[in-house]
């Protein structure tokens, strides 16, 4: 991704992480593992995080379950 293409995006989602919606100065490029292929910016957190979890809808969806499990 170039500069501009960054600059381009980075403008488009109002300098705000894709996932959690929060503003942040710079933003990680987020992309597809197996494609490339570029998704989003998110900040560092969510970026690490649909990482650590494999990038799996099964996953994350597990993850909702239990956080709305156990969340009392």
């Amino acid at each position: 991704m170039s500069s501009i293409d960054y600059d381009i995006m980075y403008a488009n989602q109002q300098g705000c992480c894709a996932i959690c919606k929060t503003y942040y100065p710079v933003l990680d490029v987020d992309h597809k593992h197996s494609t490339n292929k570029v998704r989003a910016l998110l900040c560092s957190n969510c970026n690490h995080g649909i990482g650590c979890l494999k990038e799996s809808v099964v996953v994350l969806s597990e993850a909702i379950n239990y956080i709305q499990t156990y969340n009392t």
